[in-house]
């Protein structure tokens, strides 16, 4: 998979409010792509202390010449990505 081009991702939630993200990591589970987010303000610093830093983890697809994250929804794919994720981050610990 490219490369996306900066680390910092921002979209709307459901509430259709501007959010901004700090792109972790992209990975592939059963050939689906992934990616690990942080929310982060919207300059692209941390969030403040009062705010929770939440690690969110949405389907990647790629559309022509950009991408677009998707919630995933079902439990059990969802689990899947999670244990992935963590393998992963324990494999690079290990390195």
């Amino acid at each position: 998979m490219e490369e996306l081009e900066s680390n910092i991702i921002q979209t709307k939630d459901e509430n259709g409010e501007l959010q901004s993200f700090e792109l972790v990591d992209v990975f592939t589970v059963k050939d689906k792509d992934y990616a690990a987010l942080i929310r982060v303000s919207d300059d692209g610093s941390p969030l403040s202390k009062d705010e929770e830093e939440e690690l969110i983890i949405m389907r990647l697809i790629e559309e022509e010449d950009s991408y677009t994250f998707e919630e995933i929804e079902d439990d059990a794919e969802f689990d899947a990505v999670v244990d992935a994720f963590e393998n992963e981050i324990d494999d690079e610990d290990e390195e």
